[in-house]
């Protein structure tokens, strides 16, 4: 889980405990190496908006500020081009973040680990919430 702090919560920690589960955090800035659906569904949704936000932009030059109208309609939109997800993409996302690899090692390689990320990374200042 990453480092926001309601995750953190002694009441969240404590669920974990009661369900004899094990957790692992992730450094900041992360998820979209190690959440599957920040991989599967969350990038290609953002990756649309970002396209009609830069097509809006060329079209108006900049003269012009996107409404709640637009900003409603490129939800809608992306939401729909980015819906075309298949079966297949998401069970590579849990693939590529080491998730659900095989056990036998064979699927090893789909996990890249980004060393930028942890290189700077100090763990000892994650605090708890009491």
């Amino acid at each position: 889980m990453d480092l926001t702090t309601t995750h953190l919560s002694q009441h969240i920690l404590a669920l974990f405990k009661e369900n004899k589960s094990n957790y692992v955090l992730i450094p900041p800035e992360s998820s979209r190496y190690f959440e599957p659906l920040d991989l599967a569904i969350n990038k290609p949704f953002k990756d649309n908006m970002r396209k009609k936000y830069i097509e809006f932009v060329i079209k108006f030059g900049g003269n012009k500020k996107p409404v709640a109208e637009d900003l409603i309609e490129w939800v809608i939109s992306s939401w729909y081009e980015t819906n075309v997800i298949s079966k297949d993409m998401i069970i590579n996302s849990f693939k590529k973040t080491a998730i659900s690899n095989k056990m036998d090692d064979t699927e090893d390689n789909m996990f890249e680990w980004p060393e930028e990320l942890i290189k700077d990374f100090d763990f000892s200042q994650i605090k708890f919430e009491e």
